[in-house]
């Protein structure tokens, strides 16, 4: 007689298979409310999702695309990123359209598109960007100017260019260091309202030559504040100083500011 063995096919009594007391794990009910409604956790309903979220998030951090170096990759990686990028070989290469007629600015700009590693569209639109600016500031500039002239006309007449000159070497007489950057920084209405008080104070209590006296430079070898007046006058009326597009501009503009630094 053979004798079988018997299993028993619920030892630990529960019905399920044997997992005793062991209840699966609610992994919805573990996350804070504050990140219940987050969409990346929509569709993590166990803790094996759970830890490919994080493994597939953990990789992704510092990932960068592919192909972009390194940002302390060698210089001969970057400039092949760039040229595969359309930068020109050569700073010629750049096709800018309307450039300021500046050979050093155009020198200068086309050698840092250059330097960024910019194609040659990028160049454009940023060029055109920068040329707009500056032409803004030209006209806004050309404007003050018109409308200060023209105010001035108004305020004093044929008197005008004797009324701002007196002003300015009386300001540049005796208002201190600090506070002639505040002058300077004065809207044109303000400029000629000041102008207007020196020159009341001027026709009451100073003699016209103690005024021209005080910007008379002891090295200008006897010449007069009104010759060196005249000359920076002159200068000023020339393309090349109010153009600041023009080659000549820088010259002219230090050499009037020397003038009118010895009267």
């Amino acid at each position: 007689m053979s004798v079988r063995l018997k299993l028993d096919p619920d030892p630990a009594g529960d019905g399920g298979g044997g997992n005793g007391d062991i209840t699966p794990v609610d992994i919805k009910a573990l996350i804070p409310e504050e990140y219940k409604d987050k969409g990346y956790l929509k569709d993590v309903d166990s803790v094996d999702k759970l830890f490919k979220k994080l493994d597939g998030a953990e990789t992704l951090l510092g990932k960068r695309p592919a192909g972009i170096p390194h940002v302390e990759a060698p210089p001969e990686e970057w400039d092949s990123f760039f040229k595969a990028f359309g930068r020109p070989d050569d700073v010629k290469g750049y096709e800018l359209g309307d450039a300021a007629n500046d050979t050093q600015y155009d020198e200068f700009i086309r050698g840092t598109f250059h330097e960024a590693g910019l194609n040659n569209k990028q160049a454009k639109v940023v060029n055109e960007k920068i040329n707009s600016y500056l032409l803004k500031q030209k006209e806004d500039t050309a404007k003050q100017d018109s409308e200060f002239e023209a105010l001035l006309t108004q305020s004093f007449g044929e008197r005008k260019d004797t009324v701002i000159e007196n002003a300015r070497l009386l300001i540049q007489e005796n208002a201190p260091k600090e506070f002639r950057d505040g002058v300077a920084s004065l809207d044109n209405k303000s400029l000629v309202v000041l102008a207007g008080v020196l020159d009341k104070v001027t026709a009451k209590y100073i003699k016209e030559d103690n005024i021209l006296d005080l910007g008379r430079s002891k090295s200008d070898g006897g010449s007069s504040p009104a010759t060196r007046q005249a000359e920076a006058k002159r200068l000023m009326d020339l393309p090349a100083y109010k153009d600041f597009t023009l080659p000549d501009h820088e010259a002219i503009v230090a050499k009037v500011n020397a003038l009118y630094s010895n009267l």
